[in-house]
Order: structure tokens, then C-alpha cells, then sequence
């Protein structure tokens, strides 16, 4: 994760977000647990619209995760795909692909 650090306001999207928050000492949100139905009712949408919204922001897609084939997965995929679809690529790296949001 120290190669993540360089980028400032990043939203990571990851299964281990939840570890790279904690090992940051970075604030719990909304990105750290992003499962299909963990946002409630139109959940996906308005992850999007939050996303839509957001400014001066990086984010950052575990392509493992995203590319998993993994049946029992809840990672929304809906999510990250609004991501590599709307926002600009800065860089791949590791595992890593880099979005940014003007």
C-alpha cells in the first residue's frame, strides 16, 4: 500500500480497503465494504451519484478484485465499471489502476 500513498483523497476499491484504511489511519466510509446491497435501497445508484458528484478525486480499482471470477464475490463490479467508464486513467500499476475525478 505504500505505493498508494503518494496519491492524495484516494477512494480504494478493493477487498482489502478495509485493512488499508485502518493500516492509514484513514476514516471508515462508505468505500470500505463495497458489496452488491451493503448501500441499502438503490445502493449502486447512489454509490454512482456520490461517485458523479465527488471532485479532486482518485480512485483505485484492485484489478484482481474487479477481474475475480469468483462466484460468492460481492464486490460490486457495477461500481468500478462507472469508474474505469467516467473517470481518467492516471496509471496501472501492480494491481493496481489509478482513476481520477476532475
Amino acid at each position: 500500500f505504500k505505493y498508494l500513498n503518494k496519491y492524495k483523497n484516494i477512494e480504494l476499491l478493493s477487498d482489502s480497503t478495509m485493512f488499508y484504511d485502518i493500516s492509514n489511519n484513514k476514516k471508515i466510509d462508505y468505500y470500505d465494504v463495497l458489496l452488491y446491497g451493503n448501500h441499502g435501497l438503490n445502493g449502486t445508484d447512489k454509490m454512482i451519484n456520490k461517485i458523479k458528484n465527488s471532485h479532486d478525486t482518485y480512485y483505485v480499482i484492485d484489478t484482481n478484485t474487479f477481474n475475480s471470477n469468483n462466484s460468492s464475490s460481492q464486490f460490486n463490479k457495477k461500481i468500478a465499471k462507472y469508474i474505469i467508464d467516467n473517470c481518467e486513467l492516471i496509471e496501472s500499476k501492480y494491481i493496481f489502476d489509478v482513476y481520477y475525478k476532475k
